[in-house]
């Protein structure tokens, strides 16, 4: 019963830290709110997970997190987008992870026309990826082992490189 109250205790410590960041993540009240609700549900029903290593705050911030990209993820006027607060479908520069071609470096907008030509397969998991999910995280959410992540990961950049470059 204590563990159960010092784990309270940490989430209304917490609570006015994740309305922050709901509100700094989605740039809107209504959605913040509701972004708030569903983490803090989350991370009530899967208080078994947390492991207590004094780091509450990150983990909490992290559960919004993923509830955040994973719903921007699946919602299609956000699919052509970063999730990092800045609009880069009505920003033709480059993005810094893409590598250098022949003539340059590819814009933003030819990365996204490709990534959109891509099968759904790829195309989700180079924006998983782009959006700043780490490997293990785009195969759990896929259901995929990290090995069979990797190599679908790599068929895909080279199917996008084939398609930037033609």
């Amino acid at each position: 019963m204590e563990e159960n109250e010092e784990f309270g205790k940490e989430l209304m410590e917490a609570y006015k830290m994740l309305a922050s960041h709901a509100v700094f993540l989605t740039k809107n009240i209504e959605e913040a709110e509701d972004l708030l609700q569903e983490t803090l549900l989350r991370i009530l029903t899967n208080s078994d997970k947390y492991k207590d290593s004094g780091k509450f705050n990150s983990w909490a911030k992290t559960v919004m997190k993923n509830i955040f990209l994973n719903e921007q993820l699946s919602n299609e006027r956000y699919r052509t987008r970063f999730i990092d607060g800045y609009d880069y479908m009505n920003n033709d520069d480059v993005h810094p992870l893409v590598s250098e071609n022949d003539n340059g470096i590819y814009s933003k907008s030819d990365i996204y026309k490709a990534i959109s030509l891509l099968p759904p397969k790829y195309a989700k998991i180079i924006t998983m990826q782009m959006s700043g999910y780490k490997y293990e995280e785009i195969a759990r959410s896929l259901n995929l082992s990290i090995g069979c992540l990797k190599s679908t990961m790599f068929l895909a950049k080279c199917r996008l490189k084939k398609l930037l470059d033609s």
